[in-house]
């Protein structure tokens, strides 16, 4: 979500309001998640992945539980309402995974804070990793923050050059891909060598920005 200036970014409305929304998202991607195990009669042990885009239009006609007819259009005009200034969301996205996979996140910038359990920042990223040997998913939490961190700050586009890269045709733009990439936190190796070395893939990332109203 943006605002417009520094003041409104560390104001306690603004973060509160930020979280309530993020809790409203997760909770309707929970809702569809759970109806589509119902529908597609999926079994305990069955693999689910999905990245999505939730438009802004429908997380805005969403309503904060069921107990109130609030929305959280309503509420984002009362924020605008009481600290004079517009307020915008800009991207949401989800992303369901494996039982086996872990998620980790990362978030830096000058307004850093944890709200209800959300972390907000200026920049940030969600990166899933499952393990290539065993179900070692409580093992991975630590490397997840790492590669977050590191995806933070040296943003790159793509995971690998054989998975959704059509745009990496040469040298020059492997800069761009996460596995190719030194890794931030030991240059001397490469993000692909600490994922060999962890017995871990990557599934996939999501890392924003926040920037001016547009």
């Amino acid at each position: 979500m943006n605002c417009e200036t520094d003041f409104v970014a560390r104001n306690e409305n603004f973060q509160a309001l930020v979280a309530d929304i993020t809790n409203v998202a997760l909770q309707r991607r929970i809702s569809i998640f759970e109806q589509s195990l119902k529908l597609n009669a999926f079994g305990e042990g069955s693999a689910v992945y999905l990245r999505e885009v939730m438009p802004e239009h429908k997380l805005r006609n969403s309503r904060f539980s069921e107990y109130t007819n609030e929305t959280v259009g309503d509420a984002i005009v009362k924020v605008i309402g009481k600290l004079g200034e517009n307020v915008k969301i800009g991207k949401v996205v989800t992303i369901t995974t494996e039982k086996d996979s872990v998620t980790g996140c990362y978030v830096h910038g000058p307004f850093t804070a944890n709200v209800n359990n959300c972390m907000l920042g200026k920049f940030g990223t969600v990166v899933t990793i499952k393990p290539t040997v065993g179900n070692r998913g409580g093992e991975l939490m630590g490397l997840a923050r790492q590669l977050s961190k590191h995806i933070t700050g040296m943003n790159p586009r793509v995971v690998s050059a054989d998975v959704g890269s059509d745009s990496v045709t040469n040298k020059t733009e492997t800069t761009d891909v996460l596995v190719e990439q030194e890794f931030l936190m030991d240059n001397s190796i490469t993000v692909g060598d600490l994922l060999e070395k962890e017995q871990a893939t990557v599934v996939d990332f999501v890392r924003f920005e926040c920037g001016g109203l547009q």
